[in-house]
């Protein structure tokens, strides 16, 4: 299964170590479901992607969306089980994060991110 960084391009700061890619519909529609928890420096990338809903979740999540360039159009923090994110504009992507993983990070909208394969 293939792994990947998260990495803010300006900066170089790895926002997440262990991102698996969701690119076929199977992986996307099964998600996160049936997970306990999600650990920060881990997540989800879901492509193509616009918008993600919360039902059946056991665990709230930072999700980031992202445009084509991977900049981030909008970002969200602790967003909870049972929640809907309606279609983002702009957004062709999401990155599902574990709780937490955004807490203490400035704010990312407009910051562009580049993912790459783990070492």
């Amino acid at each position: 299964m293939q792994t990947l960084r998260l990495i803010r391009s300006d900066t170089g700061d790895c926002l997440a170590h262990r991102i698996r890619p969701a690119r076929d519909l199977m992986s996307r529609l099964r998600g996160l479901l049936g997970l306990k928890t999600l650990p920060q420096g881990h997540g989800l990338w879901l492509v193509p992607c616009n918008s993600i809903h919360m039902w059946g979740m056991r665990f709230p999540i930072d999700v980031l969306f992202l445009d084509r360039n991977l900049r981030v159009v909008k970002s969200i923090v602790g967003l909870q089980p049972g929640a809907v994110v309606w279609p983002v504009r702009n957004a062709h992507s999401a990155v599902e994060l574990g709780p937490g993983t955004l807490e203490n990070v400035p704010p990312l909208d407009g910051v562009k991110l580049a993912i790459q394969e783990a070492g």
